[in-house]
Formats: structure tokens, sequence, C-alpha cells
């Protein structure tokens, strides 16, 4: 059972849309989680319908930043727990009656606010019990080799992301092909790439 998760930039663009199609045609998931589609909910419909997906959930944007949504089949029995402008947290039951939770999250953009994505994290670790799979644009590294090219990240910052999943008893799933997730610049003096979107996932 597959999920995908993407930080889009905007739903708005035509393009994007036409590109996040093709992927999904490639990958054919069960789940989708988009970050930052800045698309109110009640436009994401005709989103829905060009994905082939038969149920949504949306967390509206802050004026030109933010908004998110999951995506899901209709074979799916999916129950949405919990949202914010930061996260969309859900139970899944399969048809062989296993529950397993699934959280799309999208970290705080701003680095001194950090530590309230490490929060929620926790009090959703909090109450758990299930198998639990937490994927999405975290907006952090782990470890400075996630990163080439502009200022280096401060061991502190990094360190707080790595306790923040071990609290959390998360782990990374790692990663297939492309190692970096984002890139900003089209020289190579001013080209960065990072790694900032994972899934992790408890032991069980």
């Amino acid at each position: 059972m597959s999920c995908l998760s993407w930080n889009c930039c905007g739903l708005e663009n035509p393009q994007t849309v036409r590109a996040l199609w093709k992927i999904l045609s490639k990958e054919d998931p069960k789940f989708l989680f988009l970050s930052e589609t800045i698309l109110q909910t009640e436009k994401l419909e005709r989103v829905r319908m060009k994905c082939e997906f038969q149920n949504c959930f949306g967390v509206d944007p802050e004026g030109r930043s933010g908004g998110l949504t999951m995506m899901w089949k209709d074979e799916i029995n999916l129950q949405i727990k919990s949202y914010s402008k930061h996260h969309i947290d859900a139970e899944v039951t399969e048809h062989s009656g296993l529950r397993w939770r699934l959280t799309g999250i999208y970290g705080e953009p701003d680095t001194n606010l950090r530590s309230q994505t490490w929060s929620l994290l926790w009090t959703l670790a909090r109450d758990n019990s299930l198998p639990w799979l937490c994927l999405g644009d975290f907006n952090e590294l782990m470890w400075l080799s996630e990163k080439e090219g502009g200022r280096l990240i401060p061991e502190w910052q990094m360190r707080a992301f790595r306790d923040a999943l071990e609290d959390a008893k998360l782990e990374d799933l790692g990663y297939v092909r492309h190692f970096f997730t984002w890139k900003r610049g089209k020289h190579k003096e001013t080209l960065v790439k990072e790694r900032l979107d994972r899934a992790t996932a408890t032991n069980d």
C-alpha cells in the first residue's frame, strides 16, 4: 500500500497539476499528501478529480503560503483524527483489520519557530499505540551531508530534529533514486540542494 508526499509549491498552476498527474500515473499511490498547496479547500475538488482520487481533506493556506491536502482512494478506510496548518493526522483500517496511523507533516519554515514542529510530533506521539507512518516536508536536515552549497546549518539545529524523531520513536526510512528533495539556484556557484522531505515510521 503506497503513499506519495510532495511539497507542490502551489496547485493553482496547471503545469504543477499536470506534473502531479504524471507522477501519480507512474506510481499509482493509494494515499497522497501535498503541502504548500496555496489553494483554498473549495478549489481542491478540481485537483482531486484530475488526480483520480475519490476522497479529499484540505487545510486552507494563510494568504499566499501554506495549505495542505490528503487524498485517498475509495477502497481505503481512512478517518481524519486531527489537523493544523502543519499537519494532517489520520487512522487507516485495512481489510484485514490492521489499523495504523498516517500523518502528513509540513515543518515550520521559520527556523526560529521550528521547535513548534518538534513539539507537534511529541504531542502526536504521546498517545499513539498504532504503527505510525509520518511523512512530508519537515523543512529540516538530520545531517550536514544532506546539504550541498549555501551556508552551514548549526549542529544543534539538526540535533533538535534527530532528538524529536527519537522521542517520537520514528526512524528515517531512507530514499531511492534522488537523495536531495529541494534545490534553489541555476548556476553552480549559487546552487543549493537539501534533503528536506522524508518518510519516517515506528518500528512495528
